[in-house]
């Protein structure tokens, strides 16, 4: 996805967010401190200063001061040992709730620092999260170290998948004390070490593995989005230093942060789709089928909260085929009729087109019996029509796979996408969408596709179907609500 595509996810999400009334943790009044420790109450907002723009309008900025000069810390130790001695905080295995959280905003304008320093890996090994936005495992967004890796890091937990991207840090300067700036502007994440010039991420992991070279822009992007999919909007608000499984084992001098304002920050009660009914209807993709039966709906609901109830079956066609009854048509009768689904999402089956199936032509009719149920393009007419007949508002998603270039029928599935179901969007445009990870604009990581070219591991469910889909299914709700 290119930028000016994340404004439009950005601005679809505070449509979601207004329409459904969630709750506001806006700023505090600047000349109060705020101090609590319990974890569900940890105060959101710095103290907040205004400067005159060359336009001479007022731009707020928002000043957090975690640790100053080593000589203490506004936190509350979790677990752990923090200890100030001779002008530096000693982190051993240490998780500590912040008494003010930083909250940091990824608006088209944002811009913010976090400054620290100090010695990251004392003993020149190790790993651990300098700053996270909560100290459990899932949903995470946080700011990481690994000596052994010779990375620092921004990255976010999916489903126990952790996916970093990464500057690249020498081991001998991460167990030296050095100063560094971690900040984001112009949709981009820097890093600067003793004020040199910033650096761009240059790599991204899954579990610090499978390291894949990738742009700053790029990764700046996927991140963003991924963030904005999980949290359900363009903030995060960093409560912790450490985490329960990533405790900090450090050093720190310093600790403070600048931000631009965080005024459309919200503590959400529930995520902005939590209240959607979403059907699935697949094969092995949806299926699961190397992952035991969970794949990206599991994980859309589990993120979410929505509503789901998944047909899918390994091996199956979308066409219905002599001496078979168990294509995507004959399942459909599967789904419960009385249910009122706010989506239906389809998988362009690659079994119909690994086995040579005709890819038919489309109808000049949309009414059923006019529509083939031997071919490919018949099929998924068909499926829509039935839709629509038993669902008059369903939205129904067909989603390419982001299959590989060595799977047999690369070629003509991807030709039949970007030609036929183009096509097919046209002609039932308002009934029927795709959803295109096919031609998808993210980095090709090892994690993602099994060894067969064709079918997802759990990191690529986790980091690459799942989070695309929900930004998705931001923009149709928004689409909705526009019209």
């Amino acid at each position: 996805m290119k930028r000016n595509h994340l404004i439009r996810i950005a601005s679809a999400i505070l449509a979601l967010l207004l329409a459904g009334g969630m709750t506001s943790c806006g700023p505090s009044d600047s000349n109060t401190e705020q101090q609590t420790t319990a974890e569900e109450s940890t105060t959101v907002m710095g103290d907040e200063t205004t400067t005159e723009t060359e336009e001479d309008s007022v731009k707020k900025e928002i000043n957090y001061m975690v640790i100053a000069d080593g000589s203490g810390y506004e936190a509350d130790i979790v677990s752990g040992m923090a200890v100030a001695e001779n002008g530096t905080v000693k982190m051993k295995s240490a998780v500590l709730q912040l008494k003010q959280a930083i909250v940091l905003p990824f608006e088209e304008d944002a811009d913010w620092s976090i400054s620290f320093g100090g010695i990251m890996t004392p003993k020149g090994t190790g790993k651990g999260n300098i700053l996270a936005d909560t100290s459990e495992k899932e949903g995470r967004v946080y700011l990481g170290v690994n000596a052994t890796n010779e990375i620092m890091f921004m990255g976010i937990c999916i489903n126990s998948i952790y996916a970093n991207y990464c500057w690249a840090v020498p081991t001998e300067t991460m167990k030296e004390n050095h100063n560094y700036q971690v900040s984001y502007s112009n949709g981009q994440f820097l890093l600067s070490i003793d004020g040199g010039s910033p650096l761009s991420m240059s790599t991204m992991n899954i579990n610090q593995a499978n390291e894949t070279p990738i742009t700053g822009e790029q990764a700046s992007r996927e991140l963003v989005e991924k963030i904005q999919a999980i949290k359900g909007q363009r903030y995060v608000a960093m409560s912790h230093i450490g985490s329960t499984s990533h405790p900090c084992t450090a050093e720190l001098t310093s600790l403070s942060a600048k931000t631009s304002s965080a005024d459309g920050y919200q503590k959400l009660s529930a995520h902005p789709l939590s209240e959607l009914t979403i059907f699935y209807l697949g094969s092995s993709i949806t299926y699961g089928s190397k992952t035991g039966g969970t794949a990206f709906p599991e994980i859309t609901q589990k993120v979410t909260g929505c509503d789901t109830v998944k047909r899918a079956v390994s091996g199956t066609n979308l066409t219905i085929q002599s001496g078979r009854t168990d294509s995507y048509i004959e399942r459909f009768v599967q789904l419960p009729v009385d249910d009122d689904p706010d989506y239906l999402i389809i998988q362009l089956s690659s079994n119909d087109f690994s086995r040579g199936y005709s890819l038919g032509e489309i109808s000049q009719s949309k009414d059923l019996k006019d529509l083939s149920t031997a071919t490919i393009t018949g099929a998924i007419e068909t499926l829509i029509a039935k839709a629509k007949q038993q669902w008059s508002d369903v939205t129904v998603v067909f989603y390419s796979c982001p299959i590989e270039t060595s799977w047999k029928a690369y070629n003509t599935y991807k030709t039949y996408v970007n030609g036929t179901m183009k096509a097919l969007e046209e002609k039932w445009e308002g009934d029927m969408v795709m959803l295109d990870l096919f031609n998808s604009d993210y980095v090709r990581n090892a994690s993602y596709i099994h060894t067969d070219h064709l079918h997802p591991l759990i990191e690529g469910y986790a980091q690459l179907f799942t989070p695309e889909w929900i930004n998705f299914i931001y923009e149709l709700e928004a689409s909705k609500r526009s019209m």
